[in-house]
């Protein structure tokens, strides 16, 4: 291909041209023109040749460019998508563990209060609360009446009403007042709350008592 300068040179005698290819400067001339008109057009079809490559290649350039951001612009979409996806995951996640945390810190606190109830005083419900012994009401001896068999026996033991220990409360009824022994008497307390008036139920009834109330 010739530089631009001989191109552009000879598009300025154009009209001198196409005078020499019809023939009006005679043969040579003629046929010289025949030859500088195809050189021409060759120069012309490269030319467009050229650009039709070269604007293809900046279609294909802008093309390519455009598929690139398309495909970046994609890509960080789902990226962002995915971090949204994690993060909302992890929100119910944390959501999840703090509603659980607080689900067992009111079982629990539930469940202190219950076994604090359960280990508080009650009152007794064998003495009513006064801590007396039942059998002798809090005086730890006990009434007994020793009959004869016959009336008018002359036997030396003893007959008659007197006092024995109360065997409920810790007392002792073996039968010394008979023979003038001084008895052993009980406590006079309540055997079940040893005299407090009141009971405690005891670690293993709290357990139980929280184990039926589960309903395990």
């Amino acid at each position: 291909m010739e530089q631009p300068g001989v191109l552009n040179s000879s598009l300025a005698s154009m009209e001198e041209l196409l005078f020499d290819f019809k023939g009006g400067n005679g043969p040579r001339k003629k046929r010289d023109a025949e030859r500088e008109m195809d050189r021409r057009a060759k120069l012309q079809e490269e030319k467009e040749l050229q650009d039709r490559l070269e604007w293809e290649a900046r279609r294909q350039k802008r093309e390519d460019i455009d598929q690139w951001v398309r495909k970046t612009m994609e890509e960080q979409e789902a990226i962002m998508q995915a971090q949204a996806k994690q993060e909302r995951l992890e929100e119910e996640r944390l959501w999840c563990e703090s509603v659980e945390v607080e689900r067992k810190r009111s079982h629990d606190e539930a469940e202190t209060t219950r076994r604090n109830h359960l280990r508080q005083p009650k009152t007794c419900v064998t003495c009513g609360g006064d801590g007396k012994c039942l059998a002798c009401s809090g005086s730890g001896c006990a009434s007994v009446m020793y009959l004869s068999s016959a009336v008018g026996c002359s036997s030396q033991s003893f007959r008659g009403k007197t006092f024995t220990g109360c065997p409920t409360c810790g007392g002792r009824k073996d039968g010394s007042e008979l023979l003038t022994f001084d008895a052993v008497n009980g406590n006079g307390c309540c055997q079940d709350c040893s005299g407090l008036g009141k009971t405690c139920m005891t670690e293993e009834e709290v357990d139980a008592a929280m184990y039926e109330a589960s309903g395990r």
